[in-house]
């Protein structure tokens, strides 16, 4: 049996992910609170899916908007004004939350910094990429991040996440259409 609460919540999310493949409801259970998702497992994965096309609106329109700001000032100074405005408008629409969450673990803090290092290092070459080629050029090559994660997942997050061969080939298609984009465009 589970010896602690970090140990319930990673069988847990176990058999949440088993259901989700099932494409079953999810019910969990612990001593001190109950926890269903009414949600079928198909129509959270569409969800998912809109909250990505989402992303990639924003993250395009973002690419178009840096193009303009480093046309009047310096790429650093656009990329800590952008990570510096982001930070502000996420502290808006999470500061309640914040207040109700409980503490996580020290390693939890340790990978959000990562991550948060890894983002705006991001930013910076974006912008950095920008002021040095057209947005038509480079839009296309930070496409591929993708890839990254795919890659990363396998080594850090091997056994959460499965790699397919439907995912393989999805991520050789990008590749391609990235060599075609800029191939065109450097013609």
């Amino acid at each position: 049996p589970p010896r602690s609460t970090l140990d319930r919540s990673s069988a847990a999310s176990d058999v949440y992910k088993r259901q989700c493949r099932n494409n079953l409801n999810y019910q969990w259970r612990s001593s001190d609170r109950e926890f269903k998702m009414k949600l079928p497992a198909r129509r959270t994965l569409i969800i998912g899916y809109l909250c990505a096309i989402g992303a990639a609106m924003g993250y395009g329109g973002s690419q178009v908007v840096a193009k303009q700001v480093i046309t009047e000032t310096e790429p650093l100074i656009g990329s800590a004004f952008t990570l510096l405005f982001g930070l502000i408008i996420l502290g808006a629409l999470t500061a309640r939350d914040v207040k109700q969450q409980k503490p996580a673990p020290k390693i939890a803090y340790i990978r959000a910094i990562l991550a948060g290092l890894a983002s705006a290092g991001g930013v910076t070459f974006l912008y950095l990429a920008l002021s040095h080629a057209p947005v038509v050029n480079i839009a296309p090559v930070t496409a591929i991040n993708p890839l990254f994660s795919i890659a990363l997942a396998q080594i850090f997050l091997r056994n959460i996440e499965r790699l397919t061969p439907r995912i393989l080939a999805g991520a050789l298609l990008a590749i391609a259409g990235v060599i075609v984009i800029s191939i065109s465009t450097a013609a």
